[in-house]
């Protein structure tokens, strides 16, 4: 429930507020070869951590003099939390979470985006009457009033943009059910064998779609969807630091920037497909969803043009004021203070 994530957020905070007030998390070590080690997070069978794990594979990270390890951690907060005891030194979440902690007092900074655009999808099962789904966004909203919508959890980041999709069509959120259906395998089930009508997803539910042919995409936020969600792109998903650690590492972390622009130029070669695609398969394990290797191949064909280092400041203060419009913040987090000053514009 969303109580228990912003409990987390509120946590790994004051644990970065009680780590500035001592000076700092000292992290960042180096190797016998002299480079400094950042430890990156990564989550549990996300695609979206395919850079992370190239950047590494492909001597990125290596011709910065950086050794970049990748770390699986299951959350954002408690990513900022490992973020605050040393234990990583760059993480990346949905900026939300990000523009949370720092209102309540974390010192950190966005130092670059990974995925910028809304990462979002609201999948439809098979069957379900959508009369008005040639008309798109936001018509079709109303073929989904009295419908079951699944969301990863109560109160998160997904059910607050499946409601904002109703309330931008001009529907009350009200009028749908929202039911918990966790992880995208458990979302994938859920959706297909009925238990929910739609689904708000992301990587690699709307691939299983495509391969399986039993669902499909109407709305992607990526490309759609009411002005308070657009005005969110552009810095939807960030790399974040914290700020003490930016101000005495500066070469590493503009080492991890660049190794990053350098890694989604290397991803968005066509004829890099087969080897980013491999380096997936070694990373990840979809052996539980259906056509598991072609949903592997299509979630990274799909995901490869999606990367982006830039940070586009407007975004992040559109999600200090969509946080504070749903009252989830009390006050706005100027974008001048969160982002630093090193991270490079889109």
């Amino acid at each position: 429930m969303r109580i228990r994530w912003k409990v987390q957020v509120v946590m790994a905070a004051a644990l970065l507020v009680l780590l500035a007030a001592c000076g700092g998390n000292g992290g960042g070590s180096s190797s016998s070869g002299g480079r400094t080690t950042l430890h990156v997070l990564v989550y549990p069978g996300s695609v979206i951590d395919l850079p992370i794990w190239t950047a590494q594979a492909e001597g990125f990270c290596a011709k910065q003099n950086i050794n970049c390890v990748a770390t699986k951690v299951q959350s954002g907060p408690l990513g900022l939390q490992l973020l605050a005891s040393g234990d990583l030194q760059v993480f990346y979440a949905s900026t939300d979470v990000t523009v949370e902690a720092a209102s309540h007092g974390a010192a950190v900074s966005i130092i670059g985006g990974i995925r910028p655009d809304n990462f979002y999808d609201l999948l439809v099962r098979n069957g379900v009457k959508l009369p008005h789904r040639s008309q798109g966004y936001p018509a079709v909203m109303q073929d989904l009033m009295g419908k079951v919508i699944g969301v990863n959890a109560l109160g998160a980041g997904s059910q607050l943009e499946a409601e904002a999709l109703f309330a931008g069509a001009g529907i009350s959120p009200a009028k749908a059910t929202y039911v918990a259906v966790g992880a995208p395998a458990t979302e994938y089930t859920a959706l297909t064998n009925g238990r929910v009508d739609a689904v708000m997803a992301s990587t690699p539910v709307p691939a299983i779609c495509q391969v399986e042919h039993t669902c499909s995409s109407l709305v992607n936020l990526q490309n759609t969807g009411p002005q308070e969600l657009k005005s969110l792109n552009g810095a939807f998903t960030t790399f974040v630091a914290e700020k003490s650690y930016v101000a005495s590492h500066k070469a590493a972390i503009k080492g991890f920037i660049t190794a990053m622009q350098q890694t989604f130029q290397w991803l968005k070669n066509p004829g890099n497909l087969n080897a980013a695609v491999q380096i997936a398969q070694k990373n990840i394990n979809f052996s539980s969803l259906p056509g598991s290797q072609k949903v592997l191949r299509a979630a990274v064909e799909n995901e490869v043009n999606s990367f982006g280092i830039g940070v586009k400041r407007s975004a992040v203060s559109a999600f200090s004021a969509y946080l504070l419009q749903h009252k989830l913040i009390k006050q706005q987090v100027p974008a001048s203070s969160l982002v630093s000053g090193l991270a490079p514009n889109p």
